[in-house]
């Protein structure tokens, strides 16, 4: 079962799996077979809703990955979803060098956040106050902050570690935040 705060993200290369969770082991089940697809993020009201982008085509499935419904097109590589836990039809996406925001369920795009890099997960939705977003870039090590889902950006600090690849809020301590490097090194930021 999957809580609005265990929300997680799979940087899959090839394939997009879904879990379907068995006493004694875990079953894998393939449902894009043959189709690249680099990021995904499930949906906070039902597990049968999963958002994935293929061929640069934002993509939707409401049946568990059986059917997939295309919405509007995004630039280049996505390496990031994230759908608002307070209103899903309001998506941002990480694809080439920007982030992109939703308000229509990815029919419709706009660039809201230019010359950023990601290579990994590093843009969260806030644990509990769920119109905030971070975003930490992966060569800068900058550290963005959205009051209000993606809109508008500012830079709150420079994270001591640059290759930032992976950001977490602690969702039971939100002052609590870790960024990892690609060198394995490890940044813990406590909030006074």
């Amino acid at each position: 079962m999957i809580g609005a705060i265990m929300k997680k993200f799979l940087l899959l290369f090839n394939l997009v799996f879904t879990v379907s969770y068995a006493q004694v082991s875990l079953e894998w089940e393939n449902i894009l077979a043959g189709r690249v697809a680099v990021a995904f993020d499930l949906s906070p009201r039902s597990d049968q809703i999963i958002y994935t982008v293929h061929d640069n085509n934002f993509v939707v499935s409401y049946n568990a990955g059986k059917n997939w419904e295309k919405r509007g097109s995004l630039p280049d590589l996505t390496h990031a979803i994230v759908v608002s836990e307070k209103d899903t039809s309001i998506i941002l996406v990480h694809a080439g060098t920007s982030i992109f925001k939703s308000q229509n369920g990815g029919y419709l795009w706009d660039e809201v956040l230019q010359n950023v890099s990601m290579n990994g997960v590093t843009l969260v939705e806030h644990p509990t106050n769920l119109d905030s977003v971070f975003f930490v870039d992966f060569v800068s090590g900058d550290l963005y902050v959205s009051p209000d889902f993606g809109s508008s950006w500012v830079i709150r600090t420079q994270i001591a570690l640059t290759s930032i690849c992976t950001f977490s809020i602690n969702p039971k301590k939100p002052k609590i935040m870790l960024a990892a490097a690609a060198l394995t090194e490890i940044g813990l930021a406590h909030k006074k």
